[in-house]
Parts: C-alpha cells; sequence; structure tokens
C-alpha cells in the first residue's frame, strides 16, 4: 500500500474519531473514550511520520469531547497540509538513473558514461527507438567502478583519451 493510500486511509479514521467524539454528553466514561481515542491517532500518526500529530495527541486519562475533537481536527488539518506538500515517493533503491545521474554518482562526466557504454564496459538499457535514452542501475555502476578500480585505472584516462 502506497503512503498516499496510507494517508488517506488515516484521513478517514480521524473523521471516524472526530464523529465518535461528538457528543454534548461529558461523564467519565465520554472523558476516557475520547483521551483514549486521541491517543491512538496519535501513534498512528507518529507510524505515518506526522511527529507534531503525534504530539498534539499526547493526553491524560480523561479528555472532554470538545478538546478531543479540537485536537483531532488540528491532526487533519496537519493530515491536509502534509498531503498538499507530499514529494514524490523515493525512487526504489535500484532504479534505473539516467546519465546524468550516473555521472554524478561515479563523479564523472556524461561523456564518460557515453563513452563507457559505447566500449561495452558498462551495462545499460536503451529505451525507445532509434538511438534510443539511456538508462543505467547502480548495481551497474557499482560494479563498473569496482572492476576499474581493481585495474586500478582512473575512469576519466580510459574514456576520454
Amino acid at each position: 500500500m502506497s503512503y498516499t493510500s496510507h494517508m488517506k486511509k488515516f484521513r478517514k479514521r480521524v473523521l471516524e474519531a472526530i464523529s465518535s467524539c461528538d457528543t454534548d454528553i461529558f461523564d467519565t466514561a465520554w472523558a476516557e473514550h475520547c483521551a483514549q481515542t486521541v491517543q491512538e491517532i496519535g501513534e498512528e500518526a507518529l507510524k505515518l511520520g506526522l511527529p507534531d500529530a503525534y504530539k498534539r495527541c499526547c493526553v491524560g486519562d480523561m479528555l472532554s469531547p470538545r478538546a478531543a475533537k479540537a485536537i483531532l481536527g488540528e491532526v487533519l488539518a496537519e493530515i491536509d497540509r502534509n498531503g498538499q506538500s507530499e514529494e514524490k515517493p523515493p525512487a526504489p533503491a535500484d532504479a534505473p538513473l539516467t546519465v546524468k545521474q550516473a555521472a554524478e554518482f561515479l563523479n564523472v562526466s556524461p561523456k564518460t558514461i557515453y563513452a563507457a557504454c559505447e566500449a561495452g564496459t558498462l551495462r545499460h538499457l536503451r529505451i525507445g527507438e532509434g538511438r534510443g535514452t539511456i538508462r543505467i542501475t547502480k548495481t551497474d555502476l557499482e560494479s563498473f567502478r569496482r572492476q576499474n578500480q581493481t585495474d586500478s585505472k582512473p575512469l576519466i584516462k580510459d574514456y576520454l583519451s
């Protein structure tokens, strides 16, 4: 399940919690229920990387329904803010890199990467028709680096001379 779907599910859970605390009755049972609900939401928030929401949910053993709704409303607002500023999820560890990214990874120029690909010493994929776009996995780059270090030849000299 993706991060976004977890957040949507959590948002729905917070809305349900707000509804469960929606009462004007204030007795010990309701106060305990509201406090427990808020604490559970806080624990879920922490698991989803929302430490500020967790801090808001650190309450005592009893909490009025009105206070619980206010806290849960703040948590809901934080979920919404987090969803709006959400960055792209991180790429998988072995996602193919562009030539520029591969060059940065090896600390060489893109020309060196192209030359190594043309020489057949660097495994790569061509995506698209014609010449295509080159993609290289980190595993292949690390293998290429190890091979060139054992040959004790600098990467740049091999391919740009």
